[in-house]
Parts: C-alpha cells; structure tokens; sequence
C-alpha cells in the first residue's frame, strides 16, 4: 500500500511539475535550481554516505570520495576561469610567458569533461571490478580513453555537459522508476513510468505561444550560466541566433522539458523519504543540511550567480557519488527484465 500510495503521489507531482514548466519554463527552473537543488544535494550525500555510496568495500567509497572530492574541486575551479581571466595578474602572466589566451582556455575547458570521465569510471570500477589487478588495468585502459578523447566534441558535450544534467536528472530518474516498477511488479509503478515518459514529451505538442521569459530571468540565462538550451540546439545542428535560446518557440519548449526534469527530479527525491529514508540520519548532518541550505538560498537571493557557483562544488559532488547508485539501477533494469 506505501509503494501504491507513493507512485500516486509521483504522478501528481508529475503532472503538477509538467503544467508549472508549461506556465513558467524559465522561472520554475530557476526557483526549483536554487531553493530545491541544494536541499536535495545535501540530504542525499548524506543518505548516500550512511549507506557507504553502495559501493562493495569500505576502502572503496573511501576512494570514490576522494576521487569526487577532488574532481568537484577541479571542475568548479575550471568553472571559475571566467571570473579570473581578464583580471590585470592574469594578463601580466600570458604577457610574460608569451601564452596565447584563448589556446590556454581551451586547454582548460577541455579538462572538465575528462576530469567528470574519471569520476564515472571511478565509480564503475570501484562498483564492479574487485580484483585489484583487473583494477588497475581499468584505471590504465581509462587514462588512455581520457588522453584519447579529451578535447573532442562529442565526449565535451557527453561528460561535460549532458552527463552532469539531462542524463542525471531526466534519464537516471526515468531509470530509478522504472527499476521500482519491475522490482515490485506493481501497475501503479508502471503507470508512473508512462506519466513520466508522456510530461517529457508533452511540451513537444503543447503551443507556448503566450508565455514571454521575465526580465530577470531573461537576463540570468542571457548571462551564461546555464547553456543546456543551445547545447540541444547544436546537438539536432539546429540554425539559432542568440534570442532564439529564451524568445523562440523551439526554445521555450526545451526549457518546458528541462524545467520539468529538474524540478521532478528534485521532488521525486524530497516524496521517497517513507521509502528509503533518507532522513534517518545522524541529527548533525540535518542540522548541517539545514544551516546551509538557508545559507544558499540567501547566495541566490543575493546574487543568482553567486549562488550558481558556491552551489556548483556541491552539485557536482552529488552527481559523482550518485554514480555507483545509477549502475546498480541500470543494471536492476536489465537483469529484472530479462533484456
């Protein structure tokens, strides 16, 4: 009856998130970014920690936790460059050192998708490869793939963009209710399957024509901070100009699809918490997750990119120790299926 009672709730919140990203595509995704992303990040590190990241070995999550640790930290100071580069310090160095900007640049952005390679291979190996000698050839066989691709677009916008958003928002979560569904073997899970697939595809048949972008959440995105909307556009080498991203119909119906994938993501965790308890944990880390969750909402009111990029380290850290977690499912789908 609770796993009954908790896909009926999962559709209504469902179909509630998918009329909000119809309505407000642009703001639901950035009241939902900002005041649900951090609470969600924060309690799940936490349930995920309790659980030892379900990687087999103590030895093991302690590695993936330094792995990710370390990876975050990277990819949020690669993240940071736009801050820094054009400060007078930093003009005087390439000046001395005869460097060439916009090649260091490059160089530097094109560690991102690598180092979020890593952290994905980090976390199969440490989930299904036991025997150290197999290990160690996988981090080899990894190194090279990494060397090989780094720089490439296609692996740039698998790992270092569509990783850490679409796929870990939209298909995981797909994936997770799906795997529920035939692990329990309920129709309300498999009704919850289909609602999930028919609001993603929705905002491709619904007309938005009435719907303009507010100013100020026109002027966030018209900033940089989150480019996902012309990724897609380049991925279907879709002809756009700058405006198309937040004015056009094309582009408000991928904001309508990534509002929705965001905010269901976030409530689908915050409506499991009867199921797999994420609260029961140690009162000092609820403390903790409240003290900075309040802490990150008072960033983003402050400054919404303020808050983008001291929330970034925290995002990144969640998606990575979120990995082994993913395999397990991924692999529940087909092993339950029979596929």
């Amino acid at each position: 009856m609770a796993l009954i009672k908790a896909d009926i709730a999962n559709i209504f919140l469902m179909i509630i998130s998918a009329i909000l990203a119809l309505l407000l595509p642009f703001e639901l995704f950035l009241i939902s970014y900002a005041i649900l992303g951090p609470l969600h990040y924060l309690t799940e590190i936490f349930w995920l920690h309790k659980k030892q990241y379900f990687v087999p070995r103590k030895k093991d999550y302690l590695l993936l936790l330094v792995v990710s640790i370390i990876i975050a930290a990277l990819v949020l100071l690669i993240n940071l460059w736009p801050l820094f580069k054009d400060l007078a310090s930093v003009e005087n160095f390439f000046n001395a050192e005869k460097l060439d900007k916009n090649e260091v640049q490059n160089e530097i952005y094109s560690w991102a998708p690598a180092l979020i390679f890593l952290a994905f291979a980090t976390a199969f190996i440490a989930t299904f490869v036991k025997d150290w000698w197999f290990r160690t050839n996988a981090f080899v066989v990894t190194i090279i793939l990494l060397l090989i691709f780094k720089g490439t677009w296609t692996y740039g916008v698998i790992f270092g963009i569509l990783l850490t958003t679409v796929i870990h928002v939209w298909l995981f979560t797909g994936i997770f209710i799906l795997s529920g569904a035939i692990k329990n073997r309920a129709l309300s899970g498999y009704i919850s399957f289909a609602v999930f697939l028919l609001c993603s595809t929705s905002f491709l048949f619904i007309s938005q024509s009435n719907y303009i972008a507010g100013k100020y959440a026109a002027e966030i995105f018209q900033g940089g901070n989150f480019g996902l909307n012309e990724i897609i556009f380049r991925i279907f080498n879709i002809p756009f100009q700058q405006q198309d991203l937040i004015y056009s119909s094309l582009g408000i119906k991928i904001q309508s699809f990534l509002a929705f994938a965001y905010t269901y993501h976030y409530l689908n965790w915050f409506s499991k918490v009867e199921i797999i308890k994420w609260n029961k944990v140690p009162q000092r880390f609820l403390i903790a997750s409240a003290v900075i969750w309040i802490s990150s909402i008072a960033l983003y009111v402050y400054d919404y990119k303020t808050g983008f990029y001291f929330l970034l380290f925290l995002s990144m850290m969640h998606v990575f120790l979120e990995f082994p977690l993913n395999f397990h499912s991924i692999r529940s789908v087909f092993a339950r299926s029979k596929i």
